[in-house]
C-alpha cells in the first residue's frame, strides 16, 4: 500500500475530526523533533520527553488498531460492563456509518429494547454503555450530535432520572476539555452528596492524563495475563428470571431501593444542558417513557414517575427540537413481556420498536 492509499484509507474509514486531529499532533511532533535537533536548545531533554510521552499517547490512544485490539482482547471479566461498553465505543467511534433516521441512546435498556428491530432495519442504530445516564448523554454529546440522525431516541423513566449519577463511570468518559468547567460545579455537588470525591478528582485526572483514564486497560491485560479472573464469569446483561423466584425478587428489591427523589434535579440538569447542545446543532430528540417490571411498580415509585413525567413536559415546553411520549402513547409491556425486572424480551421489544417507529 503505498502513501496515496494509505491516506485515502484513513480518512475513508475514520471521522475527519479523528483524521485531521490526529495528523495534527503527528504534524506537530515531526515538526517540533526538527527543530530541536537542529537547534539543540538548552530545554531539549525535557522536550524530548514531552515527544516520547507524545507518541506514545497517540499510538496507545488515538487511532483505531490499538482500541480494535483491546476490545478484541478484553472482555467484561477483565474490565467490567461500563469499561467494556467504552472499549467498543472508542474503536466505534473512528468508523462511518450511514445516514441514519434513528438514533437510540442509553443505559441496557435502551439496548435491549432497540436491538430487535435494528438488527432488521438499517434505520435505527443504537449507541449503548451500560448504565448510561443523563450526565452521559452529556459528556458523550458531540459524538451523539455527528451521527447527524433524523431522530435522536432516548428511553427515560425515574429508573433513569432518580438514580444516583455515577462518577465512577463518567470518569471514563471522553475528554471534556474547557467544556468541563461548565459543570464541574454540579458534579462536584454530586461527588459531595454521593461520597464520591475520589471519583470526582480521578475525572479531572483524566482530562490531563488519558494513560490515567484508560488505565483499566492496562489492569484488564494484567488481570488476564495472572488469570485473575479466570473464574469470575460475571452475570449476564440479560438475567432471565422466572416470576416469584428469590432472585426476581432480589432484583426488584434492588431496583426500588436504587431511586431517590433528591438526584432527580442534578440529572434532570444535565439531560437540559445535552438538550440545549442538540438544538444548537439543529437536533431533534425523542423521550420515550420508559418502563420496567409492573412487579416493582411500589407507591414510591409511582410519586416519583409522576414527577420524573412533570419534569420532561417541562423539558418539552422549553425545547422545541423536543417531543416526550409517555407511557399512554406507547405499547406498555406486561409482566410477562420481560426477563427480569428492567429488561424485555426481544419479541416484546420488536412490537415496541415497530408501532414506535410508525408515528414518524
Amino acid at each position: 500500500m503505498n502513501i496515496k492509499q494509505i491516506i485515502i484509507h484513513f480518512f475513508t474509514f475514520n471521522y475527519p475530526q479523528y483524521s485531521i486531529a490526529f495528523v495534527v499532533k503527528a504534524i506537530l511532533i515531526v515538526g517540533l523533533f526538527l527543530f530541536i535537533y537542529k537547534y539543540k536548545p538548552r530545554w531539549r531533554n525535557a522536550a524530548y520527553f514531552f515527544l516520547l510521552i507524545s507518541v506514545i499517547r497517540m499510538v496507545l490512544f488515538d487511532q483505531y488498531y490499538s482500541w480494535g485490539y483491546y476490545t478484541d482482547q478484553l472482555g467484561v471479566d477483565e474490565v467490567g460492563w461500563r469499561q467494556k461498553s467504552v472499549l467498543d465505543f472508542e474503536h466505534n467511534k473512528f468508523f462511518k456509518t450511514q445516514k441514519i433516521r434513528f438514533f437510540a441512546v442509553g443505559s441496557s435498556q435502551t439496548l435491549v429494547v432497540y436491538t430487535p428491530y435494528s438488527e432488521k432495519h438499517k434505520d435505527l442504530s443504537v449507541l449503548h454503555l451500560s448504565s448510561m445516564a443523563p450526565l452521559d448523554f452529556y459528556l458523550y454529546r458531540k459524538y451523539i450530535v455527528s451521527k447527524n440522525p433524523n431522530y435522536v431516541l432516548l428511553y427515560l423513566s425515574e429508573f433513569d432520572l432518580a438514580r444516583e449519577p455515577r462518577l465512577e463511570a463518567a470518569k471514563i468518559a471522553p475528554q471534556q476539555g474547557i467544556d468541563l468547567l461548565k459543570i464541574l460545579p454540579m458534579i462536584f455537588e454530586i461527588s459531595k452528596q454521593a461520597h464520591s470525591e475520589v471519583a470526582f478528582k480521578e475525572m479531572i485526572a483524566g482530562e490531563f492524563f488519558p494513560e490515567y483514564k484508560y488505565s483499566f486497560v492496562f489492569r484488564g491485560f494484567s488481570d488476564k495475563i495472572m488469570k485473575k479472573n479466570a473464574a469470575l464469569h460475571r452475570e449476564s446483561l440479560l438475567l432471565s428470571l422466572h416470576p416469584d423466584t428469590e432472585e426476581l425478587k432480589e432484583h426488584i428489591q434492588s431496583l426500588v431501593e436504587s431511586m431517590d427523589e433528591r438526584w432527580i434535579k442534578y440529572n434532570v440538569y444535565f439531560l437540559r444542558e445535552f438538550l440545549a447542545y442538540c438544538r444548537s446543532k439543529s437536533l431533534k430528540v425523542v423521550i420515550v417513557d420508559g418502563q420496567y417490571n409492573p412487579l416493582a411498580y411500589t407507591e414510591k415509585n409511582l410519586r416519583l414517575n409522576q414527577i420524573v413525567h412533570n419534569e420532561l413536559e417541562n423539558l418539552t415546553k422549553q425545547f422545541d427540537n423536543v417531543t416526550f411520549l409517555p407511557r399512554s402513547q406507547v405499547m406498555e409491556f406486561t409482566q410477562d413481556d420481560y426477563s427480569d425486572a428492567t429488561h424485555v424480551k426481544p419479541q416484546a421489544a420488536y412490537r415496541f420498536v415497530e408501532s414506535l417507529i410508525k408515528k414518524f
